[in-house]
Order: C-alpha cells, then sequence, then structure tokens
C-alpha cells in the first residue's frame, strides 16, 4: 500500500533498526543448472554437464559470494563425491550483485528517513477504536504497529506478519486515517502481480497496480505514485 506523495510499506512496529541488513540473495548456480538443464537439449549427458558447469562458472564471475569459504577441510571420510564437506548442505553457497546490495542500502537509507507525510496520533487512535463496515474492531498490537507506522513520519515501513493475523484488516484502518487526514484516494496500492493488484483493491477499496508494469511506464513515461 502506497501513499501517493511516497514511496512506503505500510507497517513496522519499530524503529529502522529493527530492518536488517540482510541480503536477499539466490542459490544462483542450484537454480542455472536446473533451468539450462530443462530448456537446452544436447547430444550427449557429456555435453549438457560441459555446458551447465560453463554457465555456472560464468555467472558465478559476475556474482558475489556471500557463503564464506570453509575455513577447514573435512576428512575424506566426511566429504562428498564433488568435494564438498558433509557438514554444510547441498546447495547452500548463496550468491547476491552489487547491484541487490545497493537497492538495499537504498531501502534502509528511506527506512532510517523521517522526512515523509505521517497522520497525527489522534486520528489513528480515533479509527483504530471503532469497528470497521464489517464489524471487525483491531486487536491492542495491531493497534500499537499501525500507530508506530503513522506517525513515524518514515519514507519506508514493513508490516510483517503470518496469514490470517490480521495485516489486511489492520492495513485497511490505516487507510482510513490516511485519507481522513490526506484525503480520498491518497493511497494506493502496488502488488508483484495483476491478480494480486486486484485483490488489494478489492480488500482496500484502494487503486493498485502491477509492481512491474508500474515501474515500466514510470521509466518510460515518468509515471508518479498518483492514485486514479
Amino acid at each position: 500500500m502506497v501513499p501517493a506523495t511516497l514511496t512506503r510499506y505500510a507497517g513496522r512496529p519499530s524503529g529502522s533498526d529493527a530492518l536488517p541488513k540482510t541480503s536477499t540473495a539466490v542459490a544462483r548456480s542450484n537454480a542455472i543448472t536446473s533451468g539450462t538443464a530443462r530448456t537446452t537439449m544436447f547430444a550427449t549427458t557429456q555435453d549438457r554437464e560441459a555446458v551447465m558447469g560453463m554457465v555456472v562458472d560464468a555467472d558465478e564471475v559476475v556474482s558475489l559470494r556471500l557463503t564464506p569459504p570453509e575455513l577447514a577441510t573435512s576428512p575424506a571420510l566426511f566429504r562428498r563425491p564433488d568435494g564438498t564437506s558433509a557438514f554444510r548442505p547441498k546447495h547452500s553457497t548463496v550468491f547476491s550483485s552489487e547491484q541487490l546490495l545497493a537497492a538495499e542500502d537504498r531501502l534502509l537509507e528511506r527506512a532510517r528517513a523521517t522526512t515523509g507525510p505521517a497522520v497525527s496520533l489522534d486520528t489513528i487512535e480515533r479509527i483504530t477504536a471503532r469497528p470497521d463496515r464489517d464489524g471487525r474492531l483491531l486487536g491492542d498490537d495491531q493497534a500499537a504497529a499501525l500507530a508506530s507506522v503513522a506517525v513515524s513520519g518514515r519514507m519506508l515501513d514493513v508490516l510483517v506478519g503470518p496469514a490470517g493475523a490480521g495485516k489486511t484488516t489492520a492495513m485497511n484502518a490505516l487507510r482510513r486515517a490516511w485519507e481522513t487526514e490526506h484525503g480520498t484516494e491518497s493511497v494506493i496500492g502496488l502488488a508483484p502481480s495483476a491478480v494480486a493488484a486486484q485483490v488489494l483493491a478489492e480488500d482496500l477499496g484502494i487503486p493498485a497496480e502491477n509492481t512491474a508494469k508500474w515501474w515500466t511506464n514510470h521509466q518510460l513515461h515518468g509515471t508518479a505514485f498518483q492514485a486514479r
């Protein structure tokens, strides 16, 4: 859910330092090996394995390895046929890229910035104290999380919770509070797929868009965060 005036993911009940600097790295070698094997036909098994090895090696050259090297050599009894230690899970080496790490740094920067718009605590308390149109009332933990988000002024917040924890209900309350102070349709939604965007729009009653589509339009046409 993104207010029209800034990029912001709604809801993080603690300060910006609670957002750890961890990489969303992927086990690239394993994924690429699997993908190559599925989509390419080879004359022999040896040809396939040789090409897969070349693809993986080339990819690793332009990637940043996050898994530290083994500090000690395991005895032969505890090594697999490929030479890796049995004390490490198979295919557990993870990689990232300079671009991804830079993107994480930018997100952390925005999580620490408190120059964004906010909602007054009085408005949040008034909205969270009464049930929504379906008669649902927020729990104390939900209300506390929304208050932390709404009044913080942070440019980036994250609300994390398991399925069924009431995130949608909480976001609906935040949307009502935000629109109370910033106007109707001052909140828009971005989701990872068109289907998810439709569900978000229906659940929260806001305009929503596929993130990739919006980003492409922004890059090509300068489309801003504007509710429609």
